[in-house]
């Protein structure tokens, strides 16, 4: 039983660090085309449509009244500007790798 956790929990390791370094990848390649501002608000608008197509299309949910997507929608601005188009124009300077490790490392220390 308890190998069977531990095997669960190095495979949930193994996918997170796959597609946490494959994002990284893909802004290294993303960002010698496109700007780091105009990346980033592709990438959370692409999600945000694909989300919002699963839960309403699919899930048949409700949408939400306009006072909750407005907190949506700014929590979502700050978190595109804030932290992803840092870490898109870090990415025009440092290595992915280096990057990768240096926030490795804040995390680990807290």
């Amino acid at each position: 039983m308890l190998k069977d956790k531990n095997r669960l929990a190095y495979l949930a390791l193994a996918s997170v660090c796959f597609f946490w370094g494959t994002t990284y990848f893909g802004i290294k390649i993303a960002v010698r085309d496109l700007p780091p501002l105009l990346l980033s608000g592709v990438r959370h608008a692409l999600a945000g449509f694909i989300f919002c197509f699963y839960f309403i299309a699919i899930k048949k949910e409700k949408i939400p009244p306009f006072v909750d997507l407005f907190k949506m929608l700014l929590i979502g601005a700050f978190l595109v500007l804030g932290a992803n188009v840092c870490v898109s124009y870090a990415d025009l300077f440092w290595f992915t790798l280096l990057y990768s490790f240096y926030k490795l490392g804040c995390w680990w220390r807290g």
